[in-house]
């Protein structure tokens, strides 16, 4: 197993080197750990609009997320069972409704 390097409620950022032109790149990225998960995070510089409290100050923006690798493993394991439901789930054709269960003088 592998050695826990991050302390609880810590996240380390890094200012992203290749972050491209006119991109959504984040302007940091970094990992971290929050209540014992594992986070990946990224950090966006953005600037308060015209009509805000506070024209033009400029604040971080970060977005915490699960790390892929184990975005993946939680997915396969929900992925399996589905997959068994259905294929044994009965497949139902069209239904057809006698006309005398109808009832026409419904008013909506």
């Amino acid at each position: 197993m592998a050695e826990n390097k991050y302390a609880d409620r810590s996240v380390t950022l890094w200012r992203n080197n290749r972050k491209r032109p006119d991109s959504r790149d984040p302007d940091y990225t970094g990992s971290g750990k929050v209540f014992g998960q594992e986070v990946e995070v990224a950090g966006y510089i953005n600037e308060c609009g015209p009509n805000s409290k506070a024209p033009g100050t400029k604040f971080l923006k970060l977005i915490f997320s699960v790390p892929r690798q184990y975005h993946a493993q939680a997915q396969q394991p929900q992925q399996q069972p589905q997959q068994q439901s259905q294929q044994q789930a009965p497949v139902a054709g069209p239904v057809t409704v006698p006309s005398s269960v109808v009832n026409d003088d419904i008013p909506f």
